[in-house]
């Protein structure tokens, strides 16, 4: 063990016995700087615990946000039109090109066309949730720099402001969503009296409640609740499971000796 610390760098740093008087449980590092505390305390019988403050937080990877095409809404006799306008050239170029050049060069005009004929955007992170506002986001900067300042200090006024505008920041965040499901849930009827736009909006409004019925849903498979013997049955495996028992129950047992 002693070769292999040196020859790769690394060093030991429980010093304390956590057995009796035997230091049996050992943590290796090639950067001490980052171990901020080592603590023994008493564990299970006679063997101890060992705790480890280590510097570093973990790291959230954000996907970036993707560009979605809305076909729906697009000029699709456009693209026809600049399409059909460019196919003479196409072929006449393909002809003299090799197949990957010619094949680029479709894909090219395919991408621009669509590029031109239909409206994009571009999806939010799940971070960017539809009831946090400028003001609600403002107050969570805030509440971090109360944080970073009681964990740098470790004061407890320090860590007391900090829990209390904690549990305020929490208290707006569900004020704002209470109120952004009482909008989408009580949404407005279109009648004969209302214009094309508010049409689209109240429309707009019906597609807004099934987007976040989908986004709460917590089991990503398309197996609804199930019921066996009066009981509701929520979770993925215990679907599987009965969907399993019933595929089995309506196969019988073939004897092919007999044939």
């Amino acid at each position: 063990m002693l070769d292999i610390t040196n020859d790769h760098n690394i060093e030991q740093v429980v010093s304390e016995p956590t057995r009796e008087n035997n230091i049996l449980d050992l943590c290796f590092t090639n950067n001490p700087n980052l171990i901020k505390k080592v603590e023994v305390e008493p564990g299970i019988n006679d063997h101890n615990l060992v705790k480890i403050t280590i510097n570093t937080k973990a790291k959230i990877h954000k996907k970036p946000p993707r560009k979605i095409y809305m076909y729906k809404r697009g000029n699709m006799e456009g693209i026809r039109s600049d399409l059909r306008s460019k196919l003479d050239k196409f072929k006449e170029d393909s002809n003299k090109k090799g197949v990957e050049t010619s094949w680029t060069k479709f894909k090219h005009l395919v991408t621009e066309s669509i590029e031109n004929n239909i409206p994009s955007k571009h999806t939010t992170t799940r971070w960017n949730l539809p009831w946090t506002t400028t003001e609600t986001k403002q107050m969570i900067r805030k509440k971090q720099r109360l944080y970073n300042k009681a964990q740098k200090s470790n004061d407890k006024q320090h860590w007391k402001d900090f829990k209390l505008y904690r549990k305020k920041v929490k208290e707006q965040l569900q004020s704002n969503h209470s109120q952004y499901v009482k909008d989408i849930l009580t949404p407005e009827e279109p009648t004969k009296a209302h214009t094309d736009s508010c049409r689209e909006q109240i429309y707009a409004t019906t597609k807004t409640f099934w987007s976040y019925i989908k986004g709460m849903k917590m089991d990503s498979s398309n197996i609804s609740m199930l019921n066996r013997n009066g009981n509701d049955i929520i979770h993925t495996e215990e679907k599987a499971n009965i969907l399993n028992q019933q595929y089995e129950s309506a196969f019988s047992d073939i004897d092919f000796n007999q044939y």
